[in-house]
């Protein structure tokens, strides 16, 4: 009994790491394994037996995402415990700092296309003077023509 419950915790912990290592939540997580998001749910909270089938899964896929591969008894080749290296997991971000964040990127989205027209504004202005000023290499082309056939 004792094994099973270590077995599902060290599960719970792999999937955990595999999911921040991917920065994608659990529900999409399983999808990504190959099982279905009930199945990973039901083998995180030991409530479906592990099976060799749902531990290959899991090793195949931290292996694509460059975890070093670790066997379901938690050694890994170089025999140390995945979760004496883990990280601690980041802080939740609240809904209120979500909306505040959103609202800055709203922001910051509006400042880039003022600049952008601003930006395209000064060039037509400059293209709409420059065609028609007295100095413009056009009408200078044209005067020195102008003088020629006077002269």
């Amino acid at each position: 009994m004792q094994q099973k419950k270590e077995d599902f915790r060290f599960f719970l912990e792999r999937t955990d790491d595999l999911a921040y290592k991917l920065r994608i939540t659990l529900r999409e997580l399983g999808p990504v394994i190959g099982m279905s998001t009930a199945s990973l749910f039901g083998y995180r909270s030991g409530k479906i037996p592990l099976s060799s089938k749902a531990w290959g899964k899991l090793e195949a896929a931290e292996k694509k995402a460059g975890i070093n591969s670790v066997t379901h008894d938690g050694v890994s080749e170089t025999d140390s415990r995945v979760s004496e290296f883990r990280q601690p997991p980041e802080t939740p971000v609240t809904r209120q700092e979500l909306s505040e964040m959103s609202a800055k990127l709203d922001r910051l989205t509006g400042l880039v296309e003022q600049l952008i027209e601003q930006r395209a504004a000064t060039t037509r202005q400059a293209e709409a003077t420059s065609s028609s000023s007295p100095g413009s290499t056009s009408q200078r082309k044209t005067m020195k023509t102008t003088r020629k056939k006077l002269a």
